[in-house]
């Protein structure tokens, strides 16, 4: 991934910002950049947590695929 220290810390910029309130938003980053073990981490908290973006796991093209690896139907 080209200006991969320019993304790793934007990223990390908007954990720290968002966190509290955006852990899906946060899962799909992860997804996007191939860090599914780290965007299942994210979903579990979201799911935990009972965000309203979780309806939207089955059909998010980013992250569908790791239904399986969180245990759930796909």
């Amino acid at each position: 991934m080209e200006r991969r220290s320019e993304s790793d810390m934007a990223l990390r910029e908007f954990e720290s910002k968002f966190a509290d309130v955006e852990a899906y938003d946060v899962a799909e980053v992860h997804a996007y950049r191939g860090e599914g073990d780290t965007a299942v981490m994210w979903l579990e908290r979201a799911s935990r947590e009972r965000y309203s973006s979780m309806i939207f796991l089955k059909v998010d093209p980013l992250l569908r695929n790791l239904l399986r690896e969180m245990n759930l139907p796909d």
